[in-house]
């Protein structure tokens, strides 16, 4: 429909998109697509559709030299998408119940940072292998039971140069051959993670108990996170230190430093539990804490009544700065949205009805006020004073 037009179309310009292709349109006219596809009518009538994408077309025309000189906010945070984890119960169910393990792993640790406001990118492992991370301060391996020898080494050669890796339970336990380690994390990375795999148990929901001295800022000592599928007791090595232990006070989460950075291994799955238990807000703070301990911060901040599911995305450059809200939620919200900025405010106008805007200032961020509607999609410009 007409709001699903202007969404993705703002969605895609607000993540850096250059160019926007529709397709198609005009509508199928023949063969089994002849019954739609197109923006407006068979008859050449307009739609609600074709207007809408207009509109937005309109918007962004007059705003193109500035949108083309911003850019998004680098990412801090990565996520390796492993394909090779497809293949040893990451797709399929199996007697563990992990059916779709990587889907829902990969979608749990996106999820807890998107709700932060936090920006993520998907990394390859080519970019591994080519040293294409510098930019990233914490790389997230979720559900890792199945990695080549090359990504091995490269993740290696990340954490040395001070970067640091959280991965979860039987890190390359297979190689790319299907190959089993004769430990587990598998090819030698055992060492660089300070530990090894004791003894794994099927459980349902192991639970997780953060130590005392664990020291990641926003998780209270104590704090209790149910993960999923596996309890894998890890035998801490020299050097290294526990962070969390499950409930019956074996090592849970171990942490160890090698060259400049820092390894975890969290002995069960957290990513998955926080995408199936989505009311267990303590498996995603456990996971912001480790990005927290990494020196990730919010450039963006979310508060107010029914913000839950709020997006806020900016583009910047030297002289102006576009900000999009989107209300993922049916309902609406009261969005106060604090963001920091690299100049002074000067004039701030309302995209989709070229209206001013006020700001406001709280602790050195510009802070703006807006009612959403429930699907609402804000987009604001701020140009620099």
């Amino acid at each position: 429909d007409s709001h699903d037009e202007q969404f993705w179309l703002w969605q895609v310009l607000s993540h850096g998109a250059r160019e926007i292709s529709i397709y198609a349109w005009y509508p199928m006219s023949s063969g089994y697509e002849s019954n739609g596809y197109g923006l407006i009518n068979l008859d050449g009538t307009l739609t609600p559709r074709s207007r809408a994408a207009g509109k937005v077309a309109r918007q962004i025309e007059s705003n193109s030299r500035d949108l083309l000189e911003s850019t998004p906010a680098p990412a801090e945070v990565a996520i390796l998408y492993n394909r090779l984890s497809y293949m040893v119960g990451g797709a399929q169910p199996s007697l563990s119940k992990l059916g779709n393990a990587t889907r829902d792993s990969l979608e749990g640790v996106h999820r807890a940072f998107f709700e932060k406001q936090i920006p993520v990118d998907f990394v390859h492992p080519m970019d591994v292998v080519g040293n294409k991370l510098a930019q990233y301060k914490i790389l997230f391996m979720p559900y890792p039971v199945m990695l080549s020898r090359d990504v091995a080494e490269g993740i290696v050669r990340y954490i040395k140069n001070g970067g640091t890796v959280v991965a979860e339970a039987r890190l390359a336990w297979n190689d790319e051959r299907g190959f089993s380690s004769n430990e587990v994390p598998g090819q030698g990375l055992a060492t660089v993670f300070g530990a090894r795999e004791r003894v794994i148990r099927p459980m349902e929901k192991p639970e997780l108990v953060v130590e005392p001295a664990a020291g990641l800022p926003g998780v209270s000592p104590g704090t209790r996170a149910f993960a999923e599928a596996f309890q894998e007791e890890l035998e801490p090595l020299p050097g290294s230190r526990i962070l969390a232990r499950f409930a019956d006070g074996t090592p849970a989460v171990v942490g160890n430093h090698y060259g400049k950075g820092k390894a975890i291994l969290v002995g069960s799955f957290l990513g998955l539990a926080y995408q199936r238990q989505k009311d267990d807000a303590a498996a995603k703070e456990l996971m912001l804490g480790f990005a927290r301990a990494a020196g990730v911060e919010p450039e963006v901040a979310v508060s107010g009544t029914n913000t839950t599911e709020v997006e806020v995305r900016c583009l910047t450059s030297d002289h102006v700065q576009f900000l999009f809200a989107f209300n993922h939620s049916p309902q609406p919200a009261e969005a106060a949205i604090a963001i920091k900025m690299p100049w002074a405010v000067g004039e701030t106008r309302g995209v989709n009805e070229d209206q001013k805007v006020s700001v406001g200032e709280s602790q050195g961020r510009a802070v703006l006020k807006k009612a959403l509607s429930g699907g609402e999609i804000w987009v604001v410009r701020l140009d620099r004073r």
